[in-house]
């Protein structure tokens, strides 16, 4: 779920200023959610029971520096539904959190190696579109928002087998109907950050990313700026949102 504190599993599509799989511990100190729009996602959750709620989807940027101390930015997209976390909405928000890698399993619902486990093709599916999420930010695509609200209804409903619908994005449904009919066979599997104890969480839940691909630093630098626009606007909106994912 995407809420401004928000949740947990989320796809991580684009890493600059230090290579992701070169540490084992990542310090996230700020958070954003970015490009978004609402969805609401529905159907049932094995193991939880019927699930229906309108949801934030889209990108979100993680900032902080490897246990070496070598800066870092990526950006993710969330794929547990249950579990929140603090993010700003339309900004970078101050946050602590504590990632480590670790191969992404299962649907972490209760935390890794006690959710509902995930097959070798789901989760080469959640790989293929978080790297597909990241190369629509990195190259500023046309109708970013509605395509980055609909990847992030994709992850969701590929991993929990849900539907997606009444996407507050104009365009995003028809995005979402192509993403979601997509195999993604060729698509290279990456390790995952699974976080614990991440300030703003609930007591005892966990949260954790998928990588995705690997940006030019000049394309990353561009869109930074093009997020500190979109920062500038809502922070004169005064918005703030409690996500979930």
């Amino acid at each position: 779920m995407i809420r401004t504190i928000f949740s947990s599993i989320v796809a991580v599509a684009a890493v600059w200023g230090a290579s992701a799989t070169a540490a084992t511990t990542y310090n996230v100190t700020s958070a954003g959610l970015y490009n978004s729009g609402t969805v609401r996602i529905s159907g049932n959750i094995a193991g939880y029971g019927a699930f229906d709620s309108n949801e934030y989807a889209g990108a979100i940027v993680l900032q902080g520096t490897t246990a070496a101390g070598a800066p870092f930015s990526v950006i993710t997209y969330c794929f547990d539904l249950l579990h929140p976390i603090a993010v700003g909405f339309g900004n970078q928000a101050g946050v602590n959190y504590s990632f480590t890698a670790a191969p992404i399993t299962n649907d972490q619902i209760g935390g890794p190696g006690i959710g509902n486990p995930l097959s070798a093709g789901t989760v080469q599916r959640l790989s293929g579109l978080a790297q597909l999420g990241a190369s629509f930010v990195t190259s500023n695509a046309s109708d970013l928002s509605a395509r980055s609200s609909a990847i992030q209804a994709a992850i969701w409903t590929t991993e929990y087998g849900l539907s997606a619908s009444n996407f507050s994005i104009a365009g995003a449904q028809g995005f979402y109907d192509d993403y979601i009919s997509r195999s993604f066979a060729g698509a290279r599997l990456v390790p995952g950050l699974i976080a614990r104890n991440a300030q703003g969480q609930i007591i005892g839940t966990t949260q954790g990313q998928i990588l995705g691909s690997v940006p030019e630093p000049q394309s990353w630098a561009l869109m930074i700026v093009g997020f500190g626009l979109v920062g500038v606007s809502a922070r004169r909106r005064n918005r703030t949102k409690a996500v979930t994912a």
